[in-house]
């Protein structure tokens, strides 16, 4: 009797010792996380009166995604929810999950979607102090799968390989490892996937291509989201099948500017 309590407690040590772990590596949340309040908002509002199917595809995640301008239509005949908010990580990402995609997942919801699409590029960009380790990119998306899962077990979830850019270029390895890491969480749910993009931004000497990005050296251009597009039909295609083109017709609202 005592053995055994004595391993109930040394189990209940271990895990406590592991969440003290974990709740260490994350910095403070406060400012962090409320910054965000305004464009969370702002999507939460679009979400009222954005009229969609359950044939649409929810893009969701930072800048990239937020400023995907012609979306609609590089995307078609596949129907899209873009819900970005630029410099997302995903420690608010998860933060915010329930606003964001609570409205469109669970079996039994009406307005599910087709599937999701998830690019979160911010949480390794060079920033040593504020960075997260490779296993905390890791960790962080296995909790965001994890609130999808909660109540929908089923529903397609694909994560964008991030983009090798000239601006993060000196961070490319721990970007690299973080996409282990999330190849290691997608590899144990068999409806989640990895869309690998790398290779198509890689030029011949093995660096990001300058003309498939804006000045900043960050972010797509035009020529960027149509090589972009063009990946990601191909991998919903392969897993979600044909989709037969429709037309929605949206509300009279206009949406609201997001801050970048």
């Amino acid at each position: 009797m005592k053995s055994h309590l004595m391993i109930s407690l040394s189990a209940v040590l271990l895990l406590t010792l592991n969440t003290q772990v974990l709740r260490s590596q994350e910095p403070v949340l406060d400012k962090a996380i409320s910054k965000w309040e305004k464009p969370i908002a702002a999507l939460e509002e679009l979400a009222k009166t954005e009229v969609t199917s359950k044939e649409s595809v929810l893009f969701f995640g930072s800048s990239s995604i937020r400023r995907w301008d012609t979306i609609k239509q590089d995307m078609s005949p596949w129907l899209t929810i873009q819900r970005g908010y630029g410099g997302a990580k995903l420690i608010d990402a998860n933060h915010y999950a329930a606003r964001i995609l609570g409205p469109y997942i669970g079996a039994a919801n009406p307005k599910r979607c087709k599937a999701i699409v998830i690019f979160v590029g911010n949480d390794i960009s060079g920033n040593q102090e504020k960075d997260a380790s490779p296993e905390l990119v890791g960790q962080r998306f296995s909790r965001l799968l994890q609130y999808i899962r909660q109540s929908d077990p089923n529903l397609p979830v694909f994560w964008i390989e991030v983009t090798p850019t000239n601006k993060r270029w000196k961070s490319w390895p721990q970007i690299q490892a973080a996409t282990r890491q999330v190849q290691t969480v997608l590899d144990r749910d068999p409806n989640a996937f990895l869309i690998p993009t790398a290779g198509a931004y890689l030029g011949e000497d093995g660096t990001p291509r300058s003309e498939l990005f804006v000045d900043d050296e960050l972010h797509l251009n035009e020529t960027g989201y149509e090589i972009w597009s063009a990946i990601l039909k191909c991998h919903l295609h392969q897993r979600l099948g044909a989709t037969i083109p429709q037309k929605l017709e949206p509300k009279v609202s206009k949406k609201k500017d997001i801050e970048n």
